[in-house]
Formats: structure tokens, C-alpha cells, sequence
């Protein structure tokens, strides 16, 4: 078995290996000399860092070893809560600091799910952006969850990161008006776009978003539990999205009754790319306009309206 990997292409190694795990990546890394490259590729593509144990070992390897600076594409602090660092906040401050600095090939970044530690990572994103090699390279970031982030930062965010193409942030009410401003302003190659309605989502922000970022394949405006409906997105953010993002495959709505029919059915005709539209609780949105949208996107997989499933992908 072995030998056979040995002969194996580095290529081929890595897609092999990207099955195993942190541990058994390690474990490989460790016991396989023929193979240790490829698993040391494979360890370091995906990190995901909880505690300040994790951050220090990971920030130790990187300043030791400088090949793996480029191999680090994604880069997780969901889990890192500051609590751990004693509460302290320069303690962590300036270890993410460097490690953004040294990663200098960081794809997607997934900021902490804790309040103060997001603060804490956002200031240091935010710092190194402006020098760091990671601002030509992101292009996920994932700030779902951040709970208690201050929403004006993210129009700053995104006018240092042009380069994103995928944005989520659900569970989060940071999105409002003028962060939806600044990604049509800025994030010309956005494709990929999921948010909590919650916070101040408007008509003129869609509107503007829709008009700047026309490779847009990917919308969900979702409701967080416990909150039915926003009522501030109408038909004419639909009509925006139809004029401007003919390549829409993926739409998801939720809780707003002030769309109607008249713009879905405009909307089915621009974008007959659409394989996904779900518009839940827009209860301006009926069953007339069903014939219109499986006419016009023969590519769809899963069509519901309200509380009526059209079409379900099995």
C-alpha cells in the first residue's frame, strides 16, 4: 500500500490525503518520510484553531518553516474565544496579527463567533490588509455567527478586500444598508452572497449591490428564528437583481410580503440560469407566477413558494 502512494504523483498524494484528518495527517506527516510533504500539504491547507495552545503551535510551525506559509488556504477562528488567552486582549491581538501576515496565500478566513475575540480578529484583519499578502489572495470570508460586531466596519472590510467573491454572514445582524453599498462599490467579483435580514437589509442596499456586482450567482436573504418578517425588501430590489445579475442561480428569500408576482416573473425571464428559488413567507409572491419561472428556467431543481414546494430536488 505504501509503495504504491510512493508512486503516486505529489498531486495525486494530496487528493488522496484530503480524506484523513488533523490527527492522522500528523501522524503520517511524522511516520512516512516518502510521504510527509504531501501530508504536511494537506494538514496546513484547512486550519481551524480553538484555544491559545492551537494559535501558538500553528504560529511556531509557520515562523520555523516557511513553505507552509503558502500552503495555509483556509483559516478558521469560529472557535477561538479570547477567554482562553486569560481574557487578556493583547495577547491575542498580536499573534493573529502575525499569523495573517504570514499566511500569504489565505483563501477563506471564518472569523470567531465570540464577540470580543471577533472584535479582536477584525482589528487585526483590518490592520494587515493594508500590507498583507492575504488582501490580493481572499476570497471567502465567513463572519456568521459574529455576534456584536459594530456593522460599520464591514464597508472598511470590504473596500480593503476587493478581491472577495463569497460573503456569509448569517446569524449576524451586521448587514445593513451601507455594508450592501460597499460590496457593490467594491466587491466587483462577488458571486456568492448569504445574509440575516435582521439587521438594516433595504431596497437601496440590494439595489446598489445588484448594480455592482454583476457575476452574482448566489443570494439568500434569510430570517433568523424568532423573527418572521423585515417587510423592507420589495419589487424593486427584485427588478435590480433581474436587470443587473443575469447569471443568478441560487435565490432564497425569506419574510418579506412586499414582493409580488409582477417582479418574480421578470425575474424568471432575465436569469433562466436559476436553478434554486425559494421565496418563504413573501406572501405577495402566488402560485400564478409558477408557470412563468418553469418556462422561462428550464435548469430548475427546486421551485417554493410560500409553503408550497413546486418543485423539490430529491
Amino acid at each position: 500500500m505504501s509503495n504504491s502512494l510512493l508512486r503516486l504523483p505529489a498531486e495525486l498524494q494530496v487528493c488522496v490525503f484530503a480524506y484523513l484528518g488533523p490527527a492522522d495527517l500528523t501522524r503520517l506527516a511524522h511516520t512516512a518520510q516518502g510521504l510527509s510533504s504531501s501530508a504536511l500539504v494537506c494538514l496546513y491547507a484547512n486550519v481551524s484553531l480553538k484555544d491559545e495552545r492551537a494559535l501558538q503551535a500553528f504560529l511556531s510551525a509557520l515562523g520555523r518553516c516557511a513553505p507552509h506559509r503558502s500552503n495555509v488556504h483556509s483559516l478558521s477562528l469560529a472557535r477561538l474565544n479570547v477567554t482562553s488567552f486569560g481574557g487578556i486582549v493583547d495577547q491575542l491581538a498580536s499573534p493573529l496579527q502575525r499569523i495573517l501576515r504570514l499566511c500569504e496565500r489565505l483563501t477563506r478566513l471564518c472569523l470567531p463567533r465570540h464577540a470580543p475575540t471577533a472584535d479582536i480578529a477584525i482589528g487585526a484583519l483590518l490592520e494587515e490588509a493594508q500590507t498583507a499578502d492575504f488582501c490580493h489572495t481572499l476570497q471567502v470570508l465567513d463572519i456568521s455567527g459574529c455576534a456584536g460586531l459594530t456593522s460599520g466596519l464591514l464597508p472598511r472590510m470590504f473596500s480593503q478586500l476587493p478581491r472577495l467573491t463569497c460573503v456569509y454572514a448569517l446569524d449576524t445582524a451586521v448587514v445593513n444598508q451601507f455594508a450592501l453599498m460597499a460590496a457593490g462599490m467594491y466587491l466587483r467579483r462577488l458571486s456568492v452572497l448569504h445574509l440575516d435580514a435582521s439587521g438594516d437589509v433595504t431596497d437601496d442596499g440590494l439595489c446598489a449591490m445588484a448594480n455592482g456586482c454583476h457575476a452574482l450567482r448566489s443570494l439568500r436573504v434569510l430570517m433568523p428564528v424568532g423573527i418572521a418578517y423585515t417587510n423592507k425588501v420589495t419589487d424593486r430590489a427584485i427588478h435590480e437583481l433581474a436587470r443587473h445579475c443575469p447569471k443568478l442561480e441560487d435565490l432564497v428569500i425569506v419574510g418579506q410580503t412586499r414582493i409580488t408576482d409582477k417582479s418574480i416573473k421578470r425575474l424568471a425571464a432575465a436569469c433562466p440560469r436559476l436553478r434554486w428559488l425559494e421565496l418563504s413567507d413573501c406572501w405577495g409572491v402566488t402560485l400564478e407566477c409558477a408557470p412563468t419561472i418553469l418556462q422561462n428556467c428550464r435548469r430548475l431543481v427546486r421551485l417554493r413558494l410560500n409553503t408550497t414546494d413546486v418543485l423539490r430536488a430529491d
